[in-house]
């Protein structure tokens, strides 16, 4: 069973790099949003990359302070950012994920799991099944399935809520598997290319009907470079959504 904190891993060292500033995805808003929803895209990959910088060089794990070429690209990488420089910024990125996985791998995600200590409690692992048996089954789409998990997070309370769910396994149960299934859903989301995910909310009424600024909101507690990138990609949709109406 793998934990949050390694699936967050996984994002910041195999999906963000390999997602920031794609030249698909920023070609999909330049010709379905238009100039101005480019600016606020790239800006929002800007700000992932120096926070996704601020993450690395905190790390333990980071060769930057043994590394004088892994420190050079540090440099290089803030330079970039500075000076919005996106095939620089991108390229900076992958080089300083692929110098730390190489050192450190991480173990590839397991979805639906947040600890080994959650398995152990049969609510948990009723509304587990229920969850996968019933409501999963239901949302195939990538955009219909993160927003609804990311719909159903209560921004005052901090925690995941299905009244359904919890009438029969409880609250605490529930915020634990909606968890877990949101963060099973963020990493499809975050690497699917935005032009299918256009098309999927064109064509699915299940991704229309939850694609609400809840989700963004849900996105506020993720760790910020993960945090920032999903909202780029919510905040597209959400503005395809408008111009489409």
């Amino acid at each position: 069973m793998q934990s949050s904190h390694t699936c967050f891993r996984h994002i910041l060292l195999r999906t963000i790099p390999y997602t920031l500033l794609e030249p698909g995805d920023l070609r999909a808003v330049s010709k379905h949003l238009g100039s101005g929803a480019l600016r606020a895209f790239k800006e929002y990959h800007f700000q992932g990359a120096a926070a996704w910088l601020e993450h690395w060089e905190r790390s333990s794990h980071s060769p930057c302070a043994g590394d004088a070429r892994a420190a050079l690209d540090a440099a290089n990488l803030r330079t970039g950012i500075a000076e919005r420089r996106n095939g620089v910024v991108r390229r900076l990125v992958m080089r300083l994920a692929e110098s730390v996985f190489a050192t450190y791998p991480v173990r590839e995600y397991v979805a639906g799991a947040t600890g080994d200590s959650a398995s152990s409690d049969k609510r948990i692992e009723g509304a587990r099944r229920e969850l996968r048996g019933r409501y999963l089954a239901a949302l195939p789409g990538v955009v219909a399935r993160f927003c609804y998990f990311a719909d159903s997070y209560n921004v005052v309370a901090h925690r995941y809520q299905d009244l359904s769910l919890a009438s029969r396994f409880g609250d605490e149960a529930v915020d634990v598997v909606e968890q877990e299934a949101f963060l099973e859903a963020l990493i499809p989301f975050l690497e699917a290319p935005l032009i299918g995910l256009i098309s999927e909310a064109r064509t699915d009424d299940q991704a229309g009907s939850w694609l609400t600024v809840r989700v963004l909101d849900a996105c506020h507690g993720l760790p910020l470079p993960i945090a920032l990138l999903a909202r780029s990609k919510v905040e597209a949709l959400l503005r395809f959504r408008q111009t489409a109406v």
